[in-house]
C-alpha cells in the first residue's frame, strides 16, 4: 500500500498510466480525502505542470457541484492532490451496479447540467466531461464534477489540426470542434456535446459511436449521426431522445446555448413523469437563453467557393475524377484582400479530409522573412513529421522503410532542409558536392521522391501555402517542380495570396504562367467582401434574431444595423466581426436581463464616431492594454508569427511569469491566441525560463501583427530587431548556429543601420556569409545572393582587404558565384575583378576561374577568351 506522509491510505480506487487515485484520511484532522498521485514515479515536467494547472483551476471553484480540492503537496519527486471525499464513486461504476430508471436518470442529469452551468458561470470550460469525471454518492445521490486537468479559463480556444493520437480529452466524448477538424473554435458549448454523449451512454448502455479506430471515431463525431435513442429503446419518450440529439448536434449553434436551457427541459420531463407517469412531447429550448456574446464561426456567402474546394478534393481522391490519367497535380489559388477569409475558406476542408484519411499540412510565408528560403514548405513538412511520430511504432516503421527506399543515398538533402525528418529516417550519409545545375536537379528530384511517399492512394495529401505574395524564389521554383511530376498523385496544392500585393513584375506571376503552360490544372477562387444580406444574416445570428413574430421589429433593426456595419467595413468578414465586438465592448450592444434579448440603440451607434480603418481599430485595442503588455506585444510582433513565450521573455529581459501575464492581456483582448494547450502551464507555480516545454502564441491575423509592430516608432523597430538578434546570438551555442542562422541574421539585418562599430559590422557580415552559404547549399540562390550582398555592404570598402582579409575574400568569392547563379553577370565580373586584384596567392584566384568558366558555358560562350589574366 502506498505510504504518503500526513495521510493514511485506505484503498486504491483507480490506476492508469497517468495517475493513481486512493481513498484515505488526513492525519491532522481525520477528514476523509481522495488522493490523486501522478504516475509514473518520476513524471515529466509537462505532466507536473498539467497537475498544477488542475489544482489552480479547481481550488477557485467553491461550488456545490464540484469536488473541493484541499491542497497540492510534494511527495518524493512527485505531486499529490488532496480532495474532498463525500463517499462517491465514478458514475460509470455506480450506474452499472444499480437498478436504473428514467426518473433516476433525469434526477442525475439535472444535477450534472446544474454543475456544468456553475463552472460555465465561472468562465471555465471543462473539455473532458464523461462518466469517469462525474462522481456520485450512491446513498445521497449527490453528483459532482472532477478532473480539470485540461480545463481552460479562455472563453474560446482555437484547436490545432492534430493526429487523433495527440488530441487532449477522451476521444469517444469529444465534440466535433474539439477534434480540430471543424474550422470552429472551442467554447463552453463543447461541454454540452460531451454531456450529450454521456446522457446517450447512460440511457442506451452504449456509446453513440462504437468504433475503436481513432480516425474513424473522429469522422463519426464530424459527419455521422448516431442512432436516435428512441429507436434503440421504443419505451423512451421521444422528447428525451430529441433532447439528447440536440446536445449531439455537430454545430455548436444547433445545440443548447445554455446549461439553464438544458436543465429547464430536463425539469419539465421530470415533472411530467412524476405527475402523469409519462412524458409528452413539447417544444425544446423554449427557455434556452444565453447572455454569451457569440459571433458565429460558420461561413456566410461562400457556398460557391466551398463547392469549388470540395469538388477539387473529390477529384483528387478519385471519387469524381473523369481524367484519372492527368499528367500533373492540381493547384487551387485563392486571392483576395487581407481579412476576406482566404485561410478560413481552406479550413473548411478539415472535415471532409478526415473521411478520406488525407494528410493536411500547411505553411505560411512571412513579410519579415522573405529572404529565408522555403519557410512555408518547411513548416508544412515539419507538420507532417509531427503527425508521423504520433502514430504507432508499426506505422512509423512503414514510413521509415518507404522514405529510405525513395530517398536512397540522398536522405541528407532532405534532412538539411527539414532536420525533424532525421527522427524518422535516422542519420544519413553526407552527399557529394555537385556543380550548381546538377545540385539543383538533385534537390528537386529528391523532393519529388519525398512527395511521392507522402501522397499515396490510401493517404492523399493536401498542401496549403499561405501568403504566397511573400514567397522566396526558391520556394516558388520548388513548388513548380513538385507540380510537374510526370504522373498524377493523390495530391492537391492550395495557395493563397493578397492580389493587392502581386503585380505583373512579381516573381509569382512568372512562375504561375510557367505552371499553366506545363499543363497543370489551375483553379482560381477570388472571395470578395460580403454583401449586405450576408452581413445581415451574421448580425441576426449573433443577436439571436430568428424572425419570430415576437421579435419582428427587432429583426428589422438588425437589418439597419447590418447596413451600417456593411457601410463601415465594406463587408470584409474580419472587419465585420471586429466591428461587432467593438460595439459589444462599448456596451452599444448588450443583453437585457429582463427582456432576455439582445438590445442596441441604432441612433446612438450612428451618432458615435467609429473608424473605418481596421488597423486603427486594432491599434485602439492595443492602447487599452497595460504599458508592459503593449511593449511585450510589440516585441512579439518583431519576432514573427508564431512566437515562443520563453524566447520572448529572454529578449524582453523579464520573467516568464511577467511575459505570461502580459500575453494573457492580449489573449483576452482577442489579439493573439495560444498554440496548443501548453499556455495553461504558464500560470503554474514555480514558473521559470528553464521549463522544458514550448509555449507558442499566434497573432490572430497578420493585420494585428502589423498594428502591434507599428506601435513602435521606426527607430524603435530597428532597435528591437537589433536587440532580438543580439539576445538570440548570445543564447545560441556554436553547434546550434547553423539551425538558427536565418532567424538571427534576419533580426540583425533589420536593425543593421544602427550598427556603427566596424568590428560589430564585420561580425554581422560573417553571419550573413554563413546564412548565404546555407541558402546556396539548399539551392536558394536568390536568398543566398541577398544575404551575401548584405554581408558585402557591411564591410569597410576602403580597408576590408587589409583588416579582415579572409572574411572579405570569402564574401567576394561566394557573392560572385551566386551572382552568376542568379544571372547578375555584370556584378559577377566586378567582384571577380576585385578578387583578382586583391588575392594574395594564385591558389586564392582559382575559384574565380571556375565561376567564369561556368558562366561562359551557361551562355554558350565556352570558346570565348576570359577577360581575366590567364597567367597564375
Amino acid at each position: 500500500m502506498l505510504v504518503i506522509p500526513g495521510y493514511q491510505v485506505i484503498e486504491e480506487l483507480y490506476k492508469s498510466s497517468k495517475s493513481l487515485v486512493c481513498r484515505g484520511l488526513r492525519d491532522s484532522d481525520r477528514i476523509p480525502v481522495i488522493l490523486k498521485v501522478l504516475q509514473p514515479d518520476d513524471p515529466s515536467p509537462e505532466a507536473i505542470a498539467r497537475f498544477r494547472s488542475e489544482y489552480n483551476i479547481a481550488r477557485t471553484l467553491d461550488l456545490e457541484g464540484v469536488v473541493k480540492v484541499y491542497s497540492l503537496e510534494t511527495y518524493q519527486h512527485n505531486l499529490v492532490l488532496a480532495m474532498e471525499d463525500f463517499g462517491s464513486e465514478s458514475l460509470n461504476k455506480v450506474w452499472v451496479k444499480q437498478t436504473r430508471s428514467l426518473e433516476e436518470f433525469l434526477n442525475l442529469a439535472i444535477q450534472m447540467t446544474q454543475a456544468l452551468g456553475q463552472i460555465h458561470q465561472r468562465n471555465i470550460i471543462h473539455k473532458d466531461i464523461n462518466p469517469s469525471n462525474i462522481v456520485l454518492n450512491p446513498i445521497t445521490r449527490q453528483v459532482k464534477l472532477i478532473d480539470f486537468g485540461i480545463a481552460t479559463v479562455l472563453p474560446r480556444e482555437k484547436p490545432s489540426l492534430l493526429s487523433p493520437n495527440l488530441l487532449e480529452g477522451t476521444l469517444a466524448y469529444l465534440s466535433p470542434e474539439q477534434t480540430g477538424r471543424m474550422n470552429r473554435g472551442i467554447d463552453y458549448r463543447t461541454d454540452f456535446y460531451s454531456l450529450g454523449v454521456t446522457f446517450y451512454q447512460l440511457l442506451a448502455d452504449r456509446l453513440p459511436f462504437a468504433t475503436t479506430d481513432a480516425l474513424e471515431l473522429v469522422h463519426c463525431h464530424l459527419a455521422k449521426q448516431p442512432t436516435p435513442l428512441c429507436e434503440l429503446n421504443p419505451q423512451l419518450p421521444p422528447v428525451v431522445s430529441d433532447l439528447v440529439s440536440k446536445l449531439l448536434a455537430k454545430n455548436a449553434e444547433d445545440r443548447y446555448q445554455s446549461a439553464w436551457g438544458i436543465q429547464a427541459d430536463l425539469q419539465v420531463c421530470l415533472n411530467q413523469l412524476r405527475c402523469e407517469g409519462t412524458i409528452a412531447s413539447f417544444p425544446l429550448a423554449d427557455r434556452d437563453i444565453s447572455d454569451h456574446f457569440q459571433i458565429p464561426e460558420k461561413l456566410y456567402g461562400r457556398e460557391q467557393e466551398v463547392e469549388t474546394l470540395l469538388t477539387a478534393l473529390e477529384r483528387m481522391v478519385g471519387d469524381t475524377d473523369q481524367d484519372s490519367h492527368a499528367a500533373s497535380s492540381e493547384l487551387i489559388l485563392i486571392s483576395g484582400a487581407a481579412g476576406v477569409g482566404k485561410s478560413v475558406l481552406v479550413q473548411e476542408l478539415y472535415k471532409p479530409i478526415t473521411r478520406h484519411k488525407c494528410y493536411f499540412i500547411a505553411g505560411k510565408f512571412a513579410s519579415l522573412e522573405q529572404n529565408t528560403p522555403y519557410t512555408a514548405l518547411i513548416q508544412a513538412f515539419q507538420a507532417f513529421t509531427q503527425q508521423v511520430v504520433s502514430e504507432s511504432a508499426a506505422q512509423i516503421t512503414t514510413w521509415r522503410t518507404q522514405l529510405l527506399a525513395a530517398l536512397g543515398a540522398n536522405g541528407q538533402v532532405m534532412v538539411d532542409v527539414i532536420p525533424e525528418l532525421e527522427g524518422i529516417i535516422g542519420n544519413q550519409p553526407t552527399v557529394p558536392e555537385l556543380p550548381p545545375a546538377e545540385a539543383r536537379n538533385r534537390f528537386h528530384l529528391v523532393f519529388q521522391q519525398f512527395i511521392r511517399v507522402l501522397a499515396q492512394p490510401d493517404h492523399p495529401l493536401i498542401v496549403f501555402l499561405d501568403d504566397l505574395q511573400w514567397a522566396d524564389r526558391a520556394s516558388l521554383a520548388l513548388v513548380q517542380s513538385l507540380l510537374n511530376l510526370p504522373n498524377r498523385l493523390p495530391l492537391l496544392w492550395i495557395g493563397a495570396y493578397r492580389d493587392t500585393e502581386v503585380n505583373a513584375e512579381h516573381p509569382f506571376v512568372a512562375v504561375l504562367d510557367q505552371i499553366r503552360k506545363a499543363g497543370v490544372r489551375v483553379n482560381s477562387i477570388a472571395p470578395h467582401g460580403l454583401d449586405v444580406s450576408h452581413v445581415n444574416a451574421l448580425v441576426a445570428d449573433t443577436l439571436k434574431c430568428d424572425g419570430d413574430k415576437s421579435v419582428e421589429n427587432h429583426h428589422k433593426d438588425a437589418r439597419s444595423l447590418a447596413e451600417l456595419i456593411h457601410q463601415k467595413t465594406g463587408g470584409n468578414p474580419l472587419f465585420v466581426s471586429e466591428f461587432l465586438r467593438m460595439l459589444y465592448q462599448a456596451h452599444l450592444i448588450y443583453f437585457d436581463e429582463q427582456l432576455k434579448t439582445w438590445q442596441w440603440d441604432l441612433l446612438q451607434i450612428q451618432a458615435t464616431q467609429f473608424t473605418d480603418d481596421f488597423l486603427a481599430l486594432v491599434a485602439d485595442k492595443i492602447q487599452h492594454l497595460s504599458v508592459s503588455a503593449q511593449q511585450t506585444l510589440a516585441l512579439a510582433a518583431c519576432m514573427g508569427n508564431p512566437f515562443e513565450a520563453k524566447t520572448l521573455a529572454l529578449i524582453r529581459e523579464i520573467s516568464l511569469s511577467q511575459v505570461s501575464q502580459d500575453l494573457w492581456e492580449s489573449v483576452q483582448a482577442d489579439l493573439i491566441s495560444p498554440v496548443g494547450a501548453a499556455y495553461q502551464y504558464l500560470h503554474s507555480e514555480n514558473l521559470s525560463a528553464s521549463n522544458p516545454w514550448t509555449t507558442s502564441y499566434r497573432f490572430l491575423h497578420d493585420h494585428i501583427q502589423t498594428a502591434a509592430y507599428d506601435w513602435l516608432p521606426e527607430l524603435a523597430q530597428k532597435q528591437a530587431h537589433l536587440h532580438i538578434g543580439q539576445r538570440l546570438l548570445q543564447d545560441t551555442l556554436p553547434d546550434q548556429l547553423p539551425d538558427k542562422i536565418f532567424v538571427i541574421v534576419n533580426s540583425f539585418n533589420l536593425g543593421m543601420e544602427l550598427i556603427t562599430d566596424q568590428a560589430h559590422r564585420d561580425q554581422l557580415a560573417h553571419l550573413n556569409l554563413i546564412a548565404g552559404n546555407k541558402a546556396k547549399a539548399s539551392i536558394a540562390y536568390e536568398s543566398a545572393f541577398a544575404y551575401l550582398n548584405t554581408g558585402l555592404a557591411l564591410l569597410d570598402k576602403d580597408h576590408c582587404w587589409n583588416r579582415v582579409y579572409s572574411l572579405t575574400l570569402e564574401l567576394y568569392s561566394a557573392t560572385a558565384e551566386t551572382a552568376y547563379l542568379c544571372g547578375h553577370i555584370e556584378q559577377m565580373e566586378q567582384l571577380m575583378a576585385a578578387i583578382w586584384e586583391q588575392a594574395k596567392t594564385p591558389l586564392e584566384r582559382l575559384p574565380i576561374y571556375r565561376v567564369k568558366i561556368q558562366a561562359l558555358i551557361a551562355q554558350n560562350r565556352s570558346a570565348e577568351r576570359s577577360p581575366l589574366p590567364c597567367k597564375l
